[in-house]
Order: structure tokens, then C-alpha cells, then sequence
């Protein structure tokens, strides 16, 4: 299987796919030609939306069948076919398991009535019975449940799950299931399994890894997205807020023994919550908090179509295609640069140190941060301000940068410049600007001779495929390639 064994945890992207928005034709075999497309974002892992048969209510998370391929999305041999390519595409592939009820229509709760709690989450479903303890849950409704899963590793290749709302299913459950996942995932040859979970484990203790030892590779960075950026800061504009919420956010994850999953939207926020999408929730500081979520901490997830710039909702209910034909350009480079820069800069790393840096004369508008590790080193700039503003940071590594991302400038594709900065800096942004430098390392930036033999397609930092003849900064299979 091909696939980037070069790239750990630490510094993945994730993409969130609901197969109907995706496609005119809505299966997995319409969304195989666009995994080339999906690569040049920078894109790791991709996540699929319920693939399952639905209930009435057309709801994804009201499963009628866990077994089974919706036959709208295609067969299992198309399930298989799709995973083949996108890991021939370097891109990992899990599945969103709904652990917690099944579709009100399931035909478990007639034939399986004990296998049911006899409470409903959502008038559509009916929740299964895991009990508080193992000895209150339904045991032969959880080895189904395990069984199933692992069938799905061993029919499809998939390389994880990412579980939804884990927080009605308790604690000991997920320890241990887990633990069994893991290992028969080594089992079948894989080295790694993704187990995503849809819970914010630094507010709820009890399924933290740091605590319990449940197991999760990741968590939702929850509490960051709706408390602090779309409640917290997308509200009321308090810049000096959220500068101590992000520090409060990095110190507590910095201990949780996992990769925490930042995003600015999901589909649930698209559609379920009133349908808000990116640009209704933030306007046009969502290209500087896009820039916050990929270089701040942990795993950067985006929706699909959100490369488009966020501005369409996506009824997954009823379908709504995305409208491939909008274009933001502004956008689509803002994650291409960032993507890139995640998968080569170890700064950029979940265990790189984050130093907030000192602004003098004090700035209320600017945020700056450094991320360090080893040799490696980035800076951070973001002005949240309507208006251009000066800022003088102190403290800075003196000597070679390179800027890698320019707000001014990135609409256009990206570009590098170097400067030489001092440890005392001036830095003029425009008005909701953002920049990121790379610090000129030989560590901080994998150079990568051009080779006849690298296989994949090669992009412009503008998105366009070429052949390249001449030194540059291009992507090839997600990753920025330096050509000296």
C-alpha cells in the first residue's frame, strides 16, 4: 500500500468527504478522479461521512445497516477500489462510525429488542444499550458491533474510524475496543490505525488518554472552535480574549497524550446549527483563523468544499452538491502553503514548543507566536484588525527567514522571500493580514532534489499541474518541493 510512511501523526491533514455533496453522481466512483485534486491540497487522510444505508429520515447518522454499502455510494468492491487509489495517492481513508444508536428502521431493534437502552438521542434513531458498566451493557451487542468493524479493515483496507459523539458511550467501552482495534489492525499489517474521536478530551477527563488510557489518536478541539473562535471571538471581536484562550488551549493540550483535530467548521455546523457557514461565521477573518488552525497546534481538518471559500451550505440530508465552478483562490493557496509547510517544517509538529512573542509597544490587534523544534523554526503573524497596523515583536531568532505565506500576495500562488530579521522586528500587516516565516535551517526545511523517479503529479504553488525545469517551490504528493 502506498502511502506517506515519511509522515506521522503529528503533521497530517485531514478531509472531511460527505460522498453525496461531493459529486454530481454521488459514489465512490465519481470521487476516485478527484483524489488528484484533493492530494494537492496537502490532504493525508480523508474522512468519510456514514457510507451506510439511511432511515427515513435520510439522515447518514441514522444507520440501517452497518454492514452494507448504501447503494447510492456504489458496492463494497467500489469501497475498495476507492481506498486503493487514494493510497496509491499517498491519502489514508477512515470511516464515521455511529456507535451510539442505529436508525429507528434498523432491523436489530425487532429482532435484537435487549440490544436496545430504550432512550433516543434523536427521533429518528434508537440508542443501543452499552450500559454504564460492562456488566449493564449488552455484550453480544458490542462483539457484533467489534466484529463489524473489523470487517471493514479486513474487506476495504480502511485505515480507522472516526467515531461520532463518543460521549454517550462510556469510557471502559472505548478503552477497551480501542485496544482491540489496535491490534488486530498490527495484526493485518498496518502500522497505524486512526481513531478519531468526535469528544473534546480535555473537558471530559474521563476520555482522555492522559487519564484513563482510552486510546484515541484524536480528539475534537472543541472547545476551540465553538467557545473560543465562533461563540468567543467571531461574537464580539475581543482580540486580548482570545490571545488568553489560544494560550490556555496549547497549555492544556500540550499534556492530553494525543493530536488534537482544529477546524473552523463541520458539517453539523454547516447544516444541523442553523446552516452557518465559514463566511457567515467569520467573514473575512476566516483566512486569517485558517492560518491560526493549520500553524497554532494539532491536526488541521477541512470540510470539503471549504477550499471553494466556506460560503456554501450542504443540506447532506437532501443532498446539496457543492458548486465545484466557485473559486477562491485566496483560500485554496492559504491551505495548499500550510498543508505543505506541515508536512515539512518539524516546527510545525504537534511537540513543537509555541512562544507567544512579545509585541513592544503592546498591540491589542496582532497576534504573534513561534513554533520551535530542534532546529526548526516559524513565526506567526496575525492581524485581527479592520485596519493596517505596525508591530514591533522582541525576542526573535536573529538571521535568515523565509517568507513562506503573505496575505497580500498568496491570491496570486505563493511565493518565497528571504529576509534577514533582527531580534528586535517591524513588520507592517494590511488590514485582517497574516504571515508565516520559516526560519533558513537546514533542518527547518527538507530540500528535496529534483529526481526523475518521484512519482506523482507535480503543482505550481497556484495550483497548476507542470513539469519542472527550473528552480522553484513546487507540491508533488502533497509536500512542498524545493527545486535548487
Amino acid at each position: 500500500m502506498a502511502k506517506n510512511t515519511d509522515l506521522s501523526l503529528q503533521n497530517q491533514v485531514i478531509y472531511s468527504v460527505f460522498l453525496r455533496n461531493h459529486t454530481e453522481k454521488g459514489n465512490f466512483r465519481a470521487l476516485i478522479p478527484d483524489l488528484d485534486r484533493i492530494r494537492s491540497l496537502g490532504v493525508d487522510i480523508i474522512w468519510l461521512m456514514p457510507i451506510f444505508p439511511r432511515g427515513s429520515s435520510k439522515s447518514p447518522y441514522a444507520v440501517m445497516d452497518y454492514e452494507s454499502v448504501n447503494t447510492a455510494y456504489g458496492t463494497a468492491s467500489d469501497l475498495k477500489n476507492f481506498v486503493d487509489a487514494a493510497h496509491q495517492n499517498g491519502m489514508l481513508v477512515i470511516l464515521d462510525w455511529v456507535p451510539n444508536h442505529t436508525a429507528k428502521e434498523h432491523p436489530w431493534y425487532m429482532s435484537h429488542p435487549s440490544w436496545y437502552s430504550g432512550a433516543q438521542s434523536y427521533s429518528d434513531v434508537r440508542d443501543l444499550k452499552y450500559g454504564a458498566t460492562a456488566s449493564e451493557g449488552n455484550s453480544e451487542m458490542i462483539a457484533e458491533m467489534n466484529r463489524i468493524m473489523k470487517q471493514w479493515i479486513d474487506r476495504c483496507d480502511i485505515d480507522g474510524f472516526r467515531f461520532d459523539y463518543v460521549v454517550n458511550v462510556r469510557p471502559s467501552y472505548w478503552r477497551d475496543t480501542n485496544a482491540e482495534l489496535k491490534s488486530y489492525a498490527t495484526e493485518k499489517g498496518k502500522s497505524e490505525l486512526i481513531l478519531l474521536a468526535e469528544i473534546d478530551t480535555n473537558d471530559n477527563q474521563r476520555w482522555s488518554n492522559r487519564t484513563n488510557n482510552i486510546g484515541f489518536t484524536h480528539d475534537y478541539a472543541w472547545w476551540l472552535q465553538e467557545t473560543v473562535l465562533e461563540n468567543g471571538y467571531g461574537k464580539n471581536y475581543d482580540v486580548g480574549t482570545l490571545k488568553t484562550n489560544l494560550q490556555r488551549f496549547v497549555e492544556d493540550s500540550q499534556a492530553l497524550g494525543l493530536s488534537r483535530t482544529l477546524y473552523l467548521t463541520n458539517h453539523d455546523q454547516n447544516w444541523n446549527d442553523g446552516g452557518a457557514t465559514l463566511t457567515s461565521m467569520y467573514g473575512e477573518d476566516r483566512y486569517l483563523l485558517t492560518t491560526l488552525i493549520f500553524s497554532l497546534y494539532g491536526t488541521p481538518l477541512i470540510y470539503n468544499g471549504q477550499e471553494t471559500g466556506g460560503n456554501q451550505k450542504l443540506d447532506y440530508f437532501n443532498d446539496t452538491k457543492i458548486d465545484w465552478t466557485t473559486k477562491d483562490d485566496k483560500m485554496r493557496n492559504t491551505i495548499r502553503t500550510l498543508a505543505a509547510l506541515k508536512h515539512v517544517v518539524p516546527a510545525t509538529d504537534d511537540h513543537a514548543v509555541v512562544n507567544w512573542v512579545t509585541l513592544s509597544p503592546s498591540n491589542d490587534n496582532v497576534i504573534a507566536y513561534t513554533r520551535k523544534s530542534g532546529d526548526s523554526e516559524v513565526l506567526v503573524m496575525i492581524n485581527l484588525s479592520s485596519n493596517a497596523e505596525s508591530a514591533t515583536l522582541t525576542g526573535l531568532s536573529s538571521g535568515g527567514w523565509s517568507l513562506w505565506l503573505d496575505s497580500e500576495t498568496i491570491a496570486q500562488g505563493a511565493t518565497r522571500s528571504q529576509y534577514t530579521l533582527a531580534s528586535t522586528q517591524t513588520f507592517s500587516l494590511d488590514a485582517k493580514g497574516f504571515r508565516v516565516y520559516v526560519k533558513d535551517v537546514e533542518t527547518g526545511v527538507k530540500m528535496i532534489p529534483l529526481q526523475k523517479d518521484l512519482k506523482g503529479y507535480t503543482y505550481s504553488l497556484s495550483g497548476r499541474r507542470v513539469s519542472p525545469s527550473r528552480p522553484g517551490i513546487y507540491i508533488q504528493n502533497g509536500r512542498k518541493l524545493v527545486v535548487k
